[in-house]
């Protein structure tokens, strides 16, 4: 029996906008012949509740960028051809994915929605976990093997986020995405018309540094060097949070930089990673994390040098953090929305002239243990396991706490 045939259809379309994903809307549609004759309306509905206003936009923008002219994904199109494509961007001339003519866009739109939530649904599990660092251990990977560090807290449901949160969240990964394809120098015009407030910036390094975690969650399982457990036996920084610096650093010290010059190609490199077979002889399943040392070694090297050549620096500018930007004061984080204000209220402040122009007393290390915990895009801390306004992240760490051996041989000191 079908128990959605005598819901009026207003009230089927807010039953199916409930779900986390469009790919959660499949089972739905083979158990409810009314949902399922009613298919074309829900998928509309719901891919307009993801992708409201100008996101509907930058989505488009995403699933009809120019293919590029070297190997992808790490290729670039030519500066004209990007030009081009981000002046149709601006003037909007993409096509309507909702007519019936366009249903390729549509089911594009769709596959994207289904990637984005993926990451993000394993981005909110991490930021909102009892024990950060350890959870940020965990690769996102569909064929991890055993031996990989697994999570520990169970994966929070995108549906648990309000809808102002889900937006914040969908746009800054969509963002973060467009800046990285448009490149240099196209990718800071983009985030320069679309920034009207730190947390956007904000949203965007977030989305960023976790993607960097996930390079160093994959060199972590290489290194094996520090894999946490308990906070009291760790030393510092994975005591207070995951650091993929020193993990690629674990490996030598001139992989260190490897996490972020890797992180700025987007998530078309971290997913070609994560779904990379050993061999082409293997079967499609194996992924990066079945490669050998040696294999992941070599392999990482030649992404490293030809990502030195083309990479965009924009998220590692201080000109687009939020915290050193000269487009942004104190007063501009004061009238920011929910969690955020919360917690910049809290933090010390210093003199004007500090070097930090909105004027906190906190350091790189304070920020990024922030961003991890993904604390620009709530309301409030009700998803965190330990409350985010009544706990905040320790802003200097005491002389006193040992530091990791490797850090130390390299002259690290804490906050």
């Amino acid at each position: 029996m079908d128990h959605l045939q005598n819901l009026p259809l207003e009230l089927l379309i807010n039953v199916c906008l409930n779900v986390d994903s469009p790919k959660d809307l499949k089972p739905l549609y083979l158990a409810s012949p009314v949902a399922f004759r009613h298919r074309t309306i829900i998928n509309n509905a719901f891919m307009r509740q993801q992708l409201p206003g100008q996101l509907l936009n930058d989505a488009l923008t995403l699933i009809h960028f120019p293919r590029p002219d070297g190997p992808p994904p790490l290729g670039y199109p030519p500066l004209k051809v990007r030009l081009r494509h981000f002046k149709q961007w601006a003037s909007r001339q993409f096509p309507n994915p909702f007519e019936p003519q366009n249903k390729a866009e549509f089911l594009a739109l769709t596959r994207l929605c289904e990637r984005l939530d993926y990451y993000m649904a394993d981005f909110v599990s991490k930021a909102t976990s009892l024990f950060p660092p350890r959870e940020y251990l965990y690769v996102p990977s569909p064929n991890t093997p055993a031996t990989a560090p697994r999570r520990v807290a169970a994966a929070l449901k995108l549906s648990r986020l309000n809808p102002a949160e889900s937006i914040r969240l969908r746009r800054a990964f969509i963002e973060y995405e467009l800046i990285c394809k448009f490149g240099k120098p196209l990718g800071a015009a983009f985030a320069r018309r679309r920034t009207t407030s730190p947390c956007q910036t904000e949203a965007r390094q977030c989305v960023f540094d976790y993607v960097s975690s996930i390079y160093g969650a994959v060199c972590a399982h290489f290194s094996a060097e520090f894999h946490p457990t308990r906070p009291s036996d760790l030393c510092y920084p994975d005591s207070v949070f995951f650091d993929p610096y020193a993990y690629a650093d674990d490996w030598g010290h001139h992989r260190v930089e490897l996490p972020f010059r890797l992180a700025s190609h987007g998530l078309d490199l971290i997913t070609a990673v994560l779904n990379l077979p050993k061999k082409r002889s293997q079967a499609n399943n194996e992924c990066i994390m079945s490669m050998t040392e040696s294999d992941w070694e070599g392999f990482l090297d030649r992404l490293a040098h030809a990502s030195e050549i083309q990479g965009d620096r924009y998220f590692t500018d201080r000109a687009a953090c939020p915290w050193t930007s000269d487009d942004f004061s104190l007063d501009d984080w004061l009238r920011a929305p929910g969690l955020p204000r919360t917690l910049v209220a809290q933090i010390p402040k210093k003199g004007v002239f500090s070097g930090h122009h909105c004027g906190l007393d906190c350091g790189g290390d304070y920020v990024r243990n922030l961003r991890q915990r993904a604390w620009v895009f709530f309301d409030d801390d009700r998803l965190y396991a330990l409350p985010q306004s009544t706990r905040l992240p320790e802003i200097r760490i005491p002389a006193s706490v040992p530091i990791r051996p490797t850090l130390r041989n390299y002259g690290y000191k804490p906050l």
